[in-house]
């Protein structure tokens, strides 16, 4: 059994692959025909059962027929199809522990699945003694996703493309996503530039910032997923629940990379902030904009820049979340992370001062 598993797994996450580097070849051949037909040769030549020097021999000459510029063409759009796989898979080994957690019914703790939450609960519940709930409750009193988001001044990768990296990934993981969805963004992953000029401090923060929209948008179900294993593991309806915010993003490239990087001054980290206060704005605006007339004032009070605290706006929160306590209290989670990634730059800001 274990075996035909194995084998299960890897033809999933192949198939998984070559479909979504299928559907980008696709994309580039629409769009780049010449190149494209010197690419298939190169895949061709990889996948055949020729030897090694042979196939060095093949792939020399296909680029001793092409100029610089399109060898530079065929290079970028041969690495951007390995990502692709690399996204495949990674995305595929998700899966494969979802549905061996979902599907095993004859197993108590489900299959290869220890690094799901209820499986380490389900495990601990099941010692003997079960571990008591108190030490369960400190566990997650002090657990905490810990994120360090920093820019790297030598890394040329354009901005761009990396954020249509990460759209890729949010596609492919969104259920209710449609395949145009995903040619789309692939389209535009395939035609963009991987590098260029050195990034400016205020590109930095705006890579940073897509990282955070990320966390900013998982947040919520990350909770639940703990939340269900309490349920699961029996240790809910022992008193034990979540108590804190569950992540510590720490942001760091709030006006670019401070070590060592000339560029990086009191002025740049202001405008970096300014930057990050406006996008947490914008996340706040639009998850208000869910909840309704309940939050209608908030609203206008943000818009205009009237809060003059955190606390302000989190008071008014808790008020809204007596009249639609699921979206309102969602916020409540999503605020309580971007306040604290947020004071603690006004913190560094400050001691540079």
């Amino acid at each position: 059994m274990a075996g035909k598993s194995t084998r299960t797994q890897a033809d999933y996450l192949s198939k998984y692959q070559d479909i979504l580097r299928k559907t980008a070849l696709e994309i580039f051949r629409e769009d780049n025909p010449e190149i494209a037909t010197h690419l298939d040769k190169v895949l061709k030549t990889q996948e055949s059962k020729k030897g090694r020097t042979e196939k060095d021999a093949a792939y020399a000459e296909i680029m001793d027929s092409l100029s610089k510029e399109d060898q530079t063409k065929l290079f970028t759009a041969y690495g951007k199809l390995n990502d692709l796989a690399r996204t495949a898979r990674k995305l595929g080994s998700k899966d494969i522990v979802e549905i061996h957690h979902n599907s095993d019914k004859k197993s108590e703790f489900g299959a290869s699945n220890a690094d799901k939450f209820v499986y380490t609960l389900k495990t601990m519940a099941a010692q003997n003694p079960p571990v008591n709930p108190e030490y369960v409750q400190k566990v997650m009193d002090e657990m905490m996703a810990s994120f360090s988001i920093t820019p790297h001044p030598t890394n040329g990768t354009n901005v761009e493309h990396t954020k249509q990296g990460m759209a890729i990934e949010n596609i492919l993981d969104n259920k209710d996503a449609g395949p145009e969805e995903l040619k789309d963004a692939l389209r535009a992953y395939m035609n963009s530039e991987i590098s260029g000029a050195k990034k400016t401090q205020e590109q930095e923060t705006e890579e940073g910032i897509a990282v955070l929209d990320n966390i900013y948008d998982a947040c919520i179900s990350f909770k639940e997923s703990v939340e269900e294993a309490l349920k699961e593991s029996g240790y809910a309806k022992k008193g034990v629940k979540v108590t804190n915010r569950l992540i510590d993003a720490n942001a760091w490239f709030a006006g670019g990379d401070g070590d060592g990087n000339p560029n990086s001054t009191k002025e740049s980290l202001e405008s970096g902030i300014g930057q990050l206060r406006t996008r947490i704005k914008e996340r706040y605006l639009e998850d208000l904009a869910k909840i309704g007339d309940a939050a209608a004032d908030i609203s206008k009070k943000l818009s205009s820049g009237k809060y003059s605290s955190p606390e302000e706006f989190r008071s008014d929160l808790e008020k809204a979340a007596e009249k639609d306590s699921a979206n309102a209290k969602a916020l409540l989670i999503r605020q309580r992370i971007l306040v604290f990634i947020m004071l603690k730059s006004i913190f560094v800001m400050m001691h540079l001062a």
